[in-house]
């Protein structure tokens, strides 16, 4: 972008059913102003307005920052800093976003502050603003203005208020917060009496948002938040002079009563766990039966397990479930057995010394995924040989062979470079762009590559060319997975996953997120919060505590099931309504940050649905 038309973010608005972004150019005076329907993809406003001071002259905004718009009557109330020797706060008005008219200087105010949109306190407006506490100013005619001092006392923290509205619980405002305006920012929400808004009625126990690693090395300045249909979404301009915009879907339960604030997507473990358990009689699976790969097929859910008997070897057992929670029918034998040497099939290097044991037993073939691609199954799994790191493999088997229970798969194949210890394999059900997708963790990252075939006869395919990371400041700090193959909703690809904290580094947790179905590499949203946790007896009783591990799940009459490993020791499996679970996952996961697009006016928009927040 030229220099002279380098945008310099100034505040958002909420108008007319559109997203304004208020900014000027680098070398010019006047206000400027692109509009947008999803708050994303933004074009030119009409005209640059104006506004005009009392005296009728333009007001030059060039040493101006921190605008907030509020509607009052139809009004459209602005408030901004003019930034001179000492800040002042400033006010204007406007009926259509053309021309304002200057309401003067707000007096003894000289920080960042917004109106209170659509409310009176004894026949006054208010406005709150803040710098390391919130204060509260009254007005009766938008020109003179009264001192309500401090209504929440701050600690050494800087705070500027980002945008407020108006609920039937109270007045909602919202602040930027950061140590030193260069540390990172979190968004805070408070809430005041609507019969006295010097009276504070909540805080939110949780930061709405805090910045991680979201924007690299860049420093960032929040430029404002616009609040529409119980949305939020805040805008930000980085120090290299980017524009971005992030949308916050948890927000939307702070100002629903109907639900606790952070509530996370409901999925509830059955009543009937563990559904499968070792057999003392079958010697192959008397130790542990866990971890098991699904496929819903021809009406029914086929399960292939991680089981472990009396040699301490890991082989796939078979069962399969009308319903999915009920199994109608087990195999007594395994389906599956190591047979190259790469997965211990000789039994020489079983050690149970080694480093990379996973769960019981000391070598084979372990925690598989299963995908179904035309009339083939493809299953991927972890191929230990009790020595050397677990590497991934890959084979298949006809649709047909598989219903008829001939077990007659493809001989197996390593996919993942040695060395590297590569687990958690799984490939999506369908081409993305004319290439098949594969998902597979290597400490402490999920990693997605693109490749042109399952063959893999030009050797080892997986680079790990794409990444999701653990979260530093969230619940799955330390490691994730990938869990059960994706599972396509019209929302996105349903990505089930195991994480483990930091500060919880003995338990495995669950997690979800929605990625992009056109572009899986990108995350629409994230569990905020995990969707299960180790806590009943199946979890934590077995061979070893604090465990759930997802390898499969299905859809069944519109219902998700997740199957997963208890204590490396049982089947377990949780279900939950799929709508409401990915409507729920909408509503409280974290986003990813979007570019702002600028186009030209002659342009097609893009629709809402095709640019949500990235």
């Amino acid at each position: 972008m030229e220099k002279d038309k380098a945008r310099i973010g100034l505040g958002v608005a909420w108008f007319k059913g559109k997203i304004l972004l208020l900014y000027k150019y680098l070398r010019q005076s006047g206000l400027a102003l692109d509009e947008s329907q999803d708050g994303l993809s933004f074009s030119s406003f009409k005209k640059p307005a104006k506004i005009l001071t009392e005296g009728g002259r333009s007001e030059s905004i060039s040493n101006c920052s921190d605008f907030r718009v509020s509607e009052e009557n139809k009004v459209y109330i602005l408030t901004y800093l003019k930034n001179l020797k000492k800040p002042v706060l400033k006010m204007a008005y406007s009926l259509d976003f053309k021309n304002f008219k200057s309401y003067g200087t707000v007096s003894n105010i000289s920080e960042c502050a917004v109106l209170v949109p659509g409310y009176e306190y004894k026949g006054k407006v208010v406005l709150y603003s803040a710098d390391k506490s919130i204060r509260l100013a009254s007005s009766y005619d938008y020109k003179n203005w009264k001192s309500e001092g401090v209504v929440v006392k701050g600690g050494e923290s800087y705070l500027k208020v980002a945008t407020s509205t108006l609920l039937k619980e109270g007045i909602l405002l919202l602040c930027f917060k950061s140590p030193d305006k260069k540390s990172g920012y979190e968004i805070e929400a408070t809430l005041f009496d609507r019969g006295n808004p010097k009276r504070l009625l909540w805080e939110s126990p949780k930061v709405i948002w805090k910045q991680g690693g979201h924007f690299g090395e860049q420093e960032v300045n929040p430029l404002g938040a616009v609040i529409f249909d119980k949305r939020l979404i805040s805008y930000w301009q980085t120090s290299n002079g980017n524009l971005y915009a992030l949308n916050h879907p948890n927000f939307g339960l702070i100002i629903d009563d109907t639900k606790p604030s952070f509530f996370y997507p409901t999925i509830k473990k059955l009543n009937e766990n563990p559904i499968l358990k070792p057999m003392l009689e079958n010697f192959w699976e008397s130790k542990a039966v866990f971890n098991a790969a699904a496929v819903y097929d021809e009406g029914k859910v086929h399960l292939l397990y991680r089981a472990v008997g009396d040699k301490d070897v890991s082989v796939l057992g078979y069962a399969v479930s009308t319903d999915g929670v009920n199994i109608d029918e087990r195999l007594t034998h395994p389906v599956y057995i190591p047979t190259e040497g790469f997965e211990g099939s000789s039994g020489k290097l079983f050690s149970k010394l080694s480093p990379f044991v996973s769960g019981p037993g000391y070598g084979g073939v372990e925690d598989p995924r299963i995908t179904k691609i035309d009339d083939r199954f493809y299953m991927i799994y972890v191929a230990f040989d009790g020595g050397n790191p677990p590497r991934l493999a890959l084979t298949s088997i006809s649709a047909e062979d598989f219903h008829k229970k001939v077990w007659s798969w493809e001989k197996p194949i390593l996919i993942s470079p040695p060395g590297v210890v590569d687990k958690s394999g799984c490939i999506l059900p369908e081409k993305v762009g004319g290439k098949y997708v594969i998902f597979h963790r290597v400490f402490p990252n999920i990693l997605i590559d693109f490749v042109d075939s399952l063959d893999f006869k030009g050797g080892y395919g997986l680079r790990g060319e794409n990444i999701i990371s653990p979260r530093s400041d969230n619940w799955d700090s330390r490691k994730i997975g990938i869990g059960p193959t994706p599972l396509k909703t019209d929302d996105g690809w349903l990505v089930i996953y195991n994480a483990v904290d930091n500060k919880d580094d003995s338990r495995y947790k669950m997690g979800a997120m929605l990625l992009d179905l056109s572009d899986p590499t990108r995350v629409l949203y994230r569990s905020g919060a995990p969707i299960l946790e180790p806590t009943e007896h199946y979890e934590n009783g077995g061979l070893k505590y604090g465990v759930i591990y997802p390898c499969g799940a299905v859809i069944v009459k519109g219902k998700l099931i997740v199957y997963y490993g208890g204590s490396d020791t049982y089947l377990c499996a949780a279900q939950a309504n799929l709508n409401n679970f990915l409507e729920d996952l909408k509503d409280t996961g974290y986003a990813q940050l979007a570019p702002l697009d600028f186009r030209e006016p002659s342009r097609k928009e893009t629709t809402a649905a095709q640019i949500l927040v990235n």
